[in-house]
């Protein structure tokens, strides 16, 4: 083999031998195309090779000066595994040519020939793979094949290679890859490029490590190499600001302001936004005041700045003041500034200000763009701004807007929080016929809905289908779920839901087991609560307080009280705080009648250094308004005096104002108290000021609920035009209250009566005076159908409207409603003698016996439960006049009334029967009849 030295003299000679021998060879090289270059110069190699002796390396590196690049390709490949040294050069020539062509794969194949004939080029070869592989965009290659040269002693990769692959993992932003190439570089001695330490300074920037970075920098700078690139120097300003690293970033712009005569923009804008990101608006002032003074001159960006720097230190009030003192200075205020600061006022839930902003901007000329209406839509829904609302989906639509998915999901959520099920259902239809796909989102309100529309089985339905399309419900949904199951009594379907998600393996908290417990506990299957217990605690869940609270409660439910007791006992060896789980234990004993041993418990409480709360005065008041005689009552209402607290024993004795002005003081202290505890406080005294006939009193009770808010304003609708009232959520007493003032009021609309105890009254009787509101077609009153207490609130309004022999009759299409025609409840109102005086007053002696009495839960007057128990159980169901006439008639001619109905009934079915069968003969002959057309006889007759 020739020594290299010899290759220019040997090339030189023999392309000039073989042109002086071939001038015909010379003339078509010199005057032909590429193409045609090619063929010559194979047709030339192959004559050198056979006629002149040379071999295969000097033919390859001949045809890469004549840019044959496929031929020397193929020679490099035969001199290589014909043992001859691999000339470097020529091979990276000709890899730079397949790069440059686009021609990756090429090039790799060649390297692959070369590692496996010259294996002592390894080095050459994995850069120059490596290299190629970055420039194909094949990251996960070039890192495969440098992490097999990072266990080699002896390879020492090349700067370009380094910076190949620090410049593919910039592109492809994985900045930790890059930091770890980088730092092999500068451990193995290889000077960083001034290129490669601005990319590793933008990368460091990026993943949070301002410090590393402006290290970096400061290195390279004291090296002598300066970065002219001012974006450095902003993106570390702006790494710094998101760190909150303000004095960091405050020494790096002065580090610009000794550098230059005039700082960049950039980098004041960069400054302001790091001290917006940490509401520091003085700071952000003083360098807006710096531009004004040294230059350059402010821009959107650093109004914007300014303004958000008040944002996030939540000073939305100095807002327009900023602005006033901007548009003095000559600054013209932006949309984008605009939006700033609706986006802020949307956040804080002002929709007063966001609407003003709104107007003002279309007023300004600027257009609603589509982000605006979606901000605006979700805080309107938000605050159940139902008109506002459809208001801007309707303008959408006039500017050519169509409502995105995640407008529709917050549409689907207002209605669904307003309960207006029929337009969350049209607004899913709407999200189909738009051709959108339903996320995660909109599954999980409609099975809300499903589930507050007391169709716990639909939204079932809908979650298996939402899972068949891959999209996982929320927790909270399959919550409202089996809380659904729950009030509707399917308790299977409730604990099916339960176990699947455990056996998904999902994590529940502990207020699932709460929710199982207490369906377990209104079912009656008391055992399904002790065992949940147990399974709550193999899932790694501790039982609290309020869990065994729970259980205790059960247990009372269930009567019993022992068992409630073995509890309490177990959680004194706990040392935890036992004023809950005694007042379980005595709220056991007290429903279960077991008076003597409640009022034990309240005394070992007291014993043991526990103070009785709300919660136990709550059980003794309620359980008093259920006690048969007046003498019980006072017992149990004197056991909480002597614990400390006898204000109902006073309010039911005493006949004083001023102890209703004490009641309203201890409701103010009860309304700051979590668990509905002054609710719960006013239920139980209506009910025991209704039970033991202290009416006026109870009414004055219930008008101060109403004005503390503890009972809703709009108990009473009369005010919008509906005439209904909505007695939900009420113990009994304090229903039959609101609904004796609600016949009241409506008395005063009819006109009927001048009689107005409160202000209500006044109101709607001035409203009817002026034709306000409108009268409706019907007149609805809720009661819901939960029990309270083991009180059905429908149950016993029903009997006590039926007494008086109202014209209120069940709704036949939903539960849980009242229904009277406008018209007949107006004859009633007029004509009944119960209608004459409903002045709810005090009696001037308490009765010995309490005048209410708790029947399958309906709490009935104690005179009217033998004539509710007749009319029930022989005749079911009747009308409510005939309600009234049986229930006022004496026992035995009652007895014949009912026996003469029932005789009445059976001979009336027996006339039916037969008249049903000649109906059918009827029918038979008459569809054996023509049908003949009228118009066919005329013809016939013409």
């Amino acid at each position: 083999m020739r020594p290299r030295r010899q290759w220019p003299f040997i090339v030189k000679w023999s392309v000039m031998v073989s042109l002086q021998i071939n001038p015909f060879m010379r003339f078509c090289f010199m005057h032909s195309e590429k193409r045609t270059k090619r063929k010559i110069f194979k047709k030339w190699s192959r004559h050198m090779e056979e006629s002149c002796g040379l071999d295969p390396q000097i033919i390859s590196f001949i045809l890469v000066k004549g840019e044959c690049y496929d031929h020397a390709a193929k020679l490099l490949k035969q001199a290589i595994m014909q043992g001859y040294d691999l000339d470097h050069e020529n091979l990276l020539t000709i890899l730079s040519s397949y790069s440059s062509s686009g021609r990756y794969l090429e090039a790799l194949q060649l390297l692959d020939s070369v590692r496996e004939h010259a294996p002592r080029s390894h080095q050459l070869t994995t850069e120059a793979a490596i290299v190629i592989h970055c420039k194909a965009h094949q990251l996960d290659a070039a890192l495969d094949e440098y992490s097999k040269t990072r266990g080699l002693s002896k390879f020492h990769g090349s700067p370009s290679m380094y910076e190949s692959l620090i410049k593919c993992c910039e592109e492809t932003e994985l900045f930790a890859e890059a930091s770890q190439v980088f730092s092999d570089m500068t451990f193995n001695g290889v000077e960083p490029s001034q290129n490669v330490c601005e990319s590793m300074v933008l990368m460091y920037c990026k993943m949070g490590f301002p410090e590393t970075a402006h290290h970096l920098v400061d290195q390279t700078e004291a090296e002598g190499s300066l970065f002219d690139d001012i974006s450095i120097y902003v993106s570390l300003i702006e790494a710094y600001g998101k760190l909150k690293l303000l004095q960091k970033a405050e020494s790096l712009v002065g580090i610009l302001r000794q550098r230059f005569s005039t700082v960049d923009r950039k980098a004041w804008n960069a400054l302001i936004q790091a001290y917006a990101a940490s509401g520091c608006y003085e700071k952000a002032r003083a360098a807006f005041n710096t531009m004004m003074r040294d230059g350059p001159s402010p821009t959107l960006d650093t109004i914007n700045g300014l303004m958000q720097a008040l944002i996030v230190d939540e000073r939305l009030n100095e807002l327009y003041v900023v602005i006033q003192e901007l548009q003095d200075m000559g600054f013209k205020i932006s949309k984008s500034s605009i939006l700033l600061m609706l986006d802020a006022y949307a956040r804080a839930g002002n929709i007063f200000e966001v609407k003003k902003i709104y107007h003002g901007m279309k007023a300004a000329g600027y257009l609603p763009s589509m982000h605006l209406y979606r901000v605006m839509i979700e805080l309107f829904s938000k605050g159940k701004r139902v008109r506002d609302v459809e208001a801007m989906v309707s303008e959408m639509d006039e500017v050519g807007f169509r409502p995105d998915l995640s407008i529709w999901n917050s549409i689907l959520k207002l209605y669904t929080e307003i309960k207006d099920f029929r337009k969350t259902v049209r607004v899913y239809q709407q999200i189909q016929e738009a051709g959108l796909q339903p996320d995660e989102e909109t599954y999980n309100s409609l099975i809300l809905m499903y589930c507050r529309d007391c169709r716990p089985v639909e939204g079932l339905q809908l979650m298996h289908k939402m899972k068949s399309l891959g999209l996982n419900p929320k927790l909270n949904t399959y919550k409202s779920l089996i809380a659904a199951f729950g009030k509707q009594q399917m308790v299977e379907q409730a604990e099916e839901v339960f176990e699947g998600l455990r056996l998904e393996g999902y994590k529940l908290d502990r207020s699932f087991y709460h929710i199982m417990m207490k369906i377990f506990r209104s079912s009656g299957d008391h055992s399904k609560a002790e065992k949940l217990l147990i399974v709550m605690k193999e899932a790694g869940v501790e039982p609290t307080i309020a869990t065994m609270h729970m259980l205790m409660i059960s247990y009372g439910s269930s009567g019993q009280p022992i068992e409630a007791e073995k509890v309490l006992n177990n959680l004194k060896l706990t040392g935890a705080n036992l004023t809950l789980p005694y007042s379980s234990v005595i709220d056991a004993y007290l429903k279960n009648g077991d008076y003597n041993i409640g009022i034990q418990k309240l005394q070992e409480m007291k014993e043991e250094h526990l103070e009785p709360d709300h919660m136990i005065w709550t059980q003794f008041i309620r359980a008093a308004s259920l006690s048969r005689s007046t003498n019980e009552a006072i017992i149990l209402l004197n056991a909480i005096g002597d614990a400390g607290f006898d204000l109902p024993l006073r309010l039911l004795t005493q006949k004083s104002e001023s102890i209703v002005l004490e009641v309203d003081q201890y409701l103010e202290k009860l309304e700051p108290i979590e668990d509905n505890a002054a609710f719960n406080f006013v239920n139980a005294l209506e009910d025991l000021l209704w039970a033991f006939e202290l009416r006026a009193t109870a009414s004055w009770v219930f008008q101060l609920a109403i004005k503390r808010s503890i009972y809703q304003h709009d108990v009473f609708r009369v005010a919008d035009k509906d005439w209904g009232a909505d007695f939900r959520k009420l113990s009994a007493g304090a229903a039959l209250v609101g609904l004796t003032l609600w016949l009241d009021h409506m008395q005063a609309i009819f006109g009927y009566t001048l009689y107005a105890p409160n202000r209500w009254l006044q109101l709607c009787q001035d409203a009817s005076l002026e034709g306000f509101p409108e009268s409706p077609k019907s007149v609805v009153l809720i009661t819901g159908t939960s029990d309270y207490n083991n009180v059905s609130l429908n149950s016993t309004l029903k009997a006590y409207l039926w007494e008086m022999g109202s014209p209120f009759l069940p709704c036949k299409t939903r539960s849980g409603l009242l229904v009277a025609k406008a018209h007949s409840l107006r004859m009633w109102l007029k004509d009944s003698p119960f209608c004459l005086d409903l002045e709810l007053k005090n009696s001037p002696n308490l009765p010995e016996v309490n005048s209410m009495q708790l029947v399958e839960g309906c709490y009935i007057r104690r005179g009217l439960v033998p004539a509710f128990k007749d009319i029930n159980e022989k005749l079911g169901q009747v009308r409510p006049k005939k309600f009234a006439r049986l229930a006022l008639l004496p026992d035995v001619k009652r007895n014949k009334a009912i026996q003469a109905d029932i005789d009445g009934r059976q001979e009336k079915l027996a006339k039916l029967k037969n008249i049903g069968v000649s109906r059918m003969k009827k029918t038979k002959k008459f569809g054996k009849k023509k049908f003949v057309r009228r118009s066919m006889i005329s013809e016939r007759k013409n």
